[in-house]
């Protein structure tokens, strides 16, 4: 049978794995959804002079937001983690700070993928379509 530390740690990883694509859900979502809620608002600005590039990284942005706020939940929930995991067993290493960052940076990119499709669609939102009916 597997040692404590090894299912911990194949749990552990089977958990990050589903939280990235949980994330990446969630992000696309968000974003479609807001895309949807602001389609109207998007169609004026765009009226008015607002340029593809502007839209996009309004979104862009938004991502950014999200991102940010997604690590430091899963800052926060790595320490209550290691907390409670240490009183399990003392045979658990902590992450090197270089496989913290490594994460961070993977959610940072899955953010970005996840919000190309929304941010393409309010883009591609035509003023005119919109604003007529």
């Amino acid at each position: 049978f597997l040692r404590v530390p090894r299912l911990v740690q194949l749990i552990a990883t089977g958990g990050a794995l589903l939280a990235v694509l949980l994330a990446a859900a969630a992000i696309y979502g968000l974003l479609s959804y807001e895309v949807t809620a602001s389609r109207l608002e998007i169609a004026i600005r765009m009226a008015l002079g607002e340029s593809v590039r502007s839209v996009r990284l309004r979104f862009a942005r938004l991502t950014g937001r999200l991102a940010i706020g997604g690590i430091v939940a899963g800052l926060v929930g790595h320490v209550l983690v290691w907390q409670i995991a240490g009183t399990v067993s003392r045979e658990l290493q902590r992450p090197a700070a270089g496989a913290l960052a490594t994460s961070a940076v993977v959610m940072v990119a899955m953010a970005l993928w996840a919000s190309r499709r929304p941010a393409s669609n309010a883009a591609a939102i035509s003023p005119g379509s919109v604003l007529k009916g």
